[in-house]
């Protein structure tokens, strides 16, 4: 189990993707992500169908990202993980 020391570092580190940000707000993905843009965290969203998720640009995969991304949250359904990874 991570330590709170080591979330702590990892939040730091920005910027952080975020896969499986759904374009639905009943969605915890969607929930998940406008948490963490709200708390002011330099979040990316990744979405293989959406353009832009609370005006910010969405990239289809991790593949896509900006290489300056430092951290990776996968929130999507167990299915889908292992392709994500």
């Amino acid at each position: 189990m991570a330590s709170l020391k080591q979330i702590e570092d990892f939040i730091a580190a920005e910027p952080i993707a975020v896969v499986g940000v759904s374009r639905n707000p009943k969605k915890f993905g969607y929930s998940a992500f406008k948490e963490l843009k709200e708390k002011g965290l330099k979040v990316i969203p990744v979405n293989p169908t959406a353009e832009t998720i609370l005006g910010e640009k969405v990239y289809p995969n991790v593949t896509s990202l900006p290489s300056d991304v430092r951290g990776i949250i996968v929130l999507t359904k167990k299915d889908q993980t292992l392709g994500v990874v």
